[in-house]
């Protein structure tokens, strides 16, 4: 009886220690909590390398090339990183024999120019550090009031939403930094393009960039916008946003973490209160998009009118339906689909089922723990292959880690959807909690 007893009271005590403590409210340069385990950027040790290429031949995403060095008077081969296409997966460091390539856990990749995220081997041997760059003078009041009031608006088809998250919450409070979030393209001075982007929302995000007024920037967020990212092979992606709108910064990472977005802001708002305006406003392709054009229902009936709902407006999301409606009934949902469509069954089709974990826990971005779980366990089935009970034990803490942060996200966003501002702040503020543990788990925040 005693122990039914404690098994209520302790989940309420739990609880009100919950409500007792303060939101989180991380430093900035950022402060916030970065474990050994993450999995960083790479550091390359020439001197141990056997030159043997497997590095290159096991990464998924091809961000490895094996470039022709001198060493002891012979020409040898030696790892080059792409950083716009990497995913951190860390199959580079289990594989390498020697252990010449080691994951640190440096997370911030990011530049104006994207091609300097291309790491040379000499520049892969050199020890990581964030380096803040120093203030520049103010151009004008304009520049500065400019710099200092910057209203954001995110596109955000996959991961990078959830990593972007938790700059709208207590953690890392953007609105610190005089970032709001706009609601409409409009009233938008910056434009993040995070996640993988497929022909149909490369139209949309072509759209939005159209209607915001000037000046305005743009931030891609990721490496999908950069280089197709995890996709780069996929038939319905594309593999460079540039091609579409202009790009002012690069932020790498797969997803990055929200500190990036932070030292990116910051890069933004010295540039910006310096005089920086933004390039040259250029929209468009180059190449054809072929995308079946919607046509509005004309009716007979004047009482009918066809609405369309989605996909670019921030209440739908990549969520696009053709409503016919008489008054303020519904009475037919014609739904255009192909938004997120990446085609990952077919990609899995010639990877092998390492490379595929990569691409499975990515088909649901709010939890993605499951999917590669069980991806998992299917291939130990097949293979016969045995795990330790305490491996067993460790899968099951990340499955709830990952469903815990899934349910404070989830909430947040629907309170968010509902009008009140605060609960999203405060239950996306205590999912970083959570991913802590995930981080020092499983050297990823979320995957």
């Amino acid at each position: 009886m005693l122990e039914i007893i404690k098994g209520v009271l302790n989940p309420l005590r739990a609880g009100a220690r919950l409500l007792r403590s303060k939101a989180i409210t991380f430093n900035f340069p950022p402060t916030s909590p970065l474990t050994k385990s993450f999995r960083g950027r790479q550091l390359y040790n020439p001197e141990t390398c056997r030159n043997c290429s497997l590095c290159d031949r096991v990464c998924p995403n091809k961000a490895i090339e094996m470039v022709e060095r001198e060493k002891d008077g012979e020409k040898v081969l030696q790892p080059q990183i792409d950083f716009r296409k990497c995913c951190f997966c860390g199959l580079c460091a289990d594989i390498c024999p020697t252990g010449s390539l080691q994951l640190t856990n440096f997370p911030f990749l990011l530049t104006m120019k994207d091609e300097m995220l291309v790491y040379s081997p000499e520049k892969l041997a050199e020890v990581p550090e964030l380096e803040h760059p120093k203030e520049p003078k103010i151009k004008n009041i304009v520049s500065w009031a400019r710099s200092r009031s910057l209203w954001v608006l995110f596109f955000f088809t996959g991961c990078c939403f959830i990593e972007a998250v938790p700059w709208l919450s207590s953690g890392f409070d953007m609105e610190r930094f005089g970032l709001l979030m706009a609601h409409s393209p409009r009233h938008a001075d910056v434009l993040i393009v995070g996640g993988y982007v497929t022909v149909k929302t490369a139209k949309r995000i072509m759209y939005l960039y159209q209607q915001m007024p000037q000046p305005k920037w743009v931030i891609s967020l990721g490496n999908c916008p950069m280089t197709g990212g995890t996709y780069w092979d996929s038939y319905n992606t594309i593999k460079r946003i540039d091609e579409y709108i202009p790009v002012d910064i690069w932020i790498a990472g797969c997803p990055p973490r929200p500190e990036s977005i932070g030292v990116a802001i910051v890069h933004a708002i010295h540039a910006i209160q310096n005089g920086y305006t933004g390039k040259k406003e250029e929209v468009g392709s180059q190449k054809e998009m072929k995308v079946p054009k919607i046509e509005q229902e004309i009716f007979t009936n004047e009482e009918q009118i066809f609405i369309p709902f989605g996909p670019q407006h921030g209440a739908s999301g990549n969520f696009h339906l053709g409503l016919n409606t008489v008054g303020e009934t519904v009475k037919e949902a014609l739904v255009y689909p192909g938004y997120l469509h990446r085609g990952f069954e077919k990609l899995m089709e010639y990877r092998t089922w390492l490379q595929n974990i990569m691409i499975v826990q990515r088909i649901c971005v709010l939890d993605g723990a499951p999917y590669e779980l069980g991806y998992s366990e299917v291939v130990e089935k097949l293979a016969g292959i045995e795990i330790p009970r305490r491996a067993k034990y460790l899968r099951v803490i990340q499955a709830e880690l990952s469903r815990i942060q899934s349910h404070l996200l989830n909430i947040g966003l629907v309170s968010g959807a509902s009008g009140l501002e605060a609960i999203p702040r405060i239950a996306w503020g205590d999912r970083e909690k959570i991913l802590l543990l995930l981080e020092r788990l499983t050297g990823g925040r979320v995957y």
